[in-house]
């Protein structure tokens, strides 16, 4: 497929001399406002989007340079209804566009932990109390607060961004959290053998490929990935319990609803306070939409150990605050100027914020005030929302599968069972990996390979293919 470094300076070349400006805040964006059209540049991929004369003119463009292979996502007929981007699904309706991650990540993760037999679990993941059993206290127990149920009753009335905005206007809830608690024995610290160690790496590290794209596993696969370093067997019981997880809901579809152009880029924030029991270090969560389409949602574990609940949400935002204006200035790439909107539910943050210094908060880190700079200049709007109805809430902590399921409702996602029209098969791939093998990897095989593979012909016929390839290649020898 060419020279890499022609790959990436052909954009810069060709696009600017075809009337493309590039992305100031993200050179693999590009942008003609004659032609209103906008090109992501990933590699040797290219999407773009925009008008579908001008979408011809711009693929005229590009075969000029490259042989190139071109799907069109669109209503009409003759278009495609389902496209691969990245390998991710991406499907058009009459309601909008689908998009789901690719689903062999979590049939492989499924495999290599080796669950096929497994019962499914509700929740990716539990809380496991500090406190040890004695030796002869080695069985399980679970419970579930009171607050879990007060909170799925609080928040019934969020079905949308919209409805979480609104939520923070005259209403008082309870902030306590609801968990479901697991005690374990203590046989659980030892550390792994190495293969199990290796497994235990391969399998967090796929799960942290796909965690943008559920939401859902941000916050269990955030923990299963800190432990990769040295991970124990209890470590390797949680990520067993992801895979018993993924065997139930495999399939997150994110909606993106037809929308008139929004204005504002809208961000949610959260954080839990000490919540490693072993490193008394935050987690902040956030999620960034525009209108009711989800942007990005990220989970991460904080650097510093806040000494208050206050503080570690003003870390928080100060996370959510870089993120949403990094939507932002990607969004000028492409033409839109929106303004940023910000929502927490930590009144002691939002105060910080509201104020200049750091005043009796006498603990704070000054460059967590930065954000007091953005809400002056007017670059960020800041609220509040109810703690119960923050979709931010989700990445933060674990969770019952009832408030997992109503924040993820609220993000405008929602489980699927069956599998997607173009996502090809685990065993499929496996068996073009191993005919790939067998019959090399010359130049004119590796294109009738590709062929194949995206036409999803059976595996039997791409062999048959093999066969000729390697019938040409003996006769070239012998000539």
């Amino acid at each position: 497929y060419g020279d890499h470094r022609d790959l990436h300076s052909f954009p810069t070349r060709r696009l600017f001399r075809s009337g493309f400006r590039q992305g100031k805040s993200n050179p693999c964006l590009f942008r003609n406002d004659d032609l209103k059209v906008s090109i992501m540049v990933h590699g040797d991929d290219f999407v773009a989007v925009g008008p579908e004369k001008h979408l011809e003119t711009t693929i005229k463009l590009l075969e000029e340079k490259y042989k190139i292979k071109v799907g069109v996502l669109g209503r009409r007929d003759g278009q495609m209804k389902e496209v691969r981007i990245l390998n991710k699904v991406a499907r058009i309706n009459d309601k909008g566009i689908e998009m789901e991650a690719d689903p062999r990540h979590a049939e492989l993760v499924i495999k290599e932990l080796g669950l096929g037999s497994a019962k499914a679990t509700t929740t990716p993941g539990s809380k496991i109390e500090a406190k040890r059993p004695s030796d002869e206290e080695h069985a399980t127990t679970t419970t579930r607060s009171r607050a879990t149920r007060d909170r799925i009753d609080v928040e019934e009335s969020v079905n949308s961004i919209d409805d979480a905005k609104m939520s923070g206007k005259g209403e008082v809830w309870s902030q306590e959290e609801g968990e479901i608690i697991e005690i374990g024995g203590k046989d659980e610290e030892d550390d792994l053998d190495p293969e199990s160690a290796r497994l235990y790496r391969g399998v967090a590290a796929r799960l942290n490929y796909i965690s943008p794209d559920r939401p859902d596993l941000g916050f269990s696969v955030k923990e299963a990935a800190r432990n990769m370093s040295r991970p124990t067997k209890a470590d390797l019981m949680k990520l067993r319990r992801i895979g018993r997880y993924l065997i139930g809901k495999p399939r997150l579809i994110m909606n993106f609803p037809w929308q008139d152009v929004p204005d504002r880029i809208i961000a949610f924030t959260d954080s839990d306070w000490a919540g490693c029991n072993r490193t008394a270090k935050s987690t902040s969560g956030g999620v960034v939409c525009l209108g009711e389409h989800v942007l990005k949602t990220y989970c991460k574990q904080q650097k510093v150990i806040a000494l208050s609940s206050a503080e570690a949400e003003l870390y928080a935002m100060v996370a959510a605050s870089a993120e949403a204006l990094a939507m932002a200035a990607y969004a000028k790439d492409l033409g839109l100027n929106l303004s940023v909107e910000m929502y927490c539910d930590s009144a002691a943050a939002l105060g910080i914020t509201n104020r200049a210094g750091i005043g009796k908060v006498r603990h704070l880190r000054t460059q967590g005030l930065w954000v007091q700079e953005v809400r002056a200049s007017g670059r960020i709007t800041y609220g509040k929302v109810l703690g119960e109805k923050n979709p931010a809430d989700l990445l933060t902590k674990y969770l019952s599968a009832e408030v997992i399921d109503k924040h993820v409702a609220t993000l405008n996602m929602g489980w699927s069972d069956g599998r997607a029209e173009s996502a090809p098969t685990l065993d499929n791939v496996e068996s073009y990996v191993q005919t790939w093998a067998e019959y090399g990897v010359e130049e004119d095989w590796c294109e009738e390979w590709i062929d194949s593979v995206e036409k999803g012909q059976e595996v039997g016929e791409v062999k048959r293919s093999g066969e000729r390839a390697k019938e040409e290649r003996r006769g070239k020898s012998a000539g």
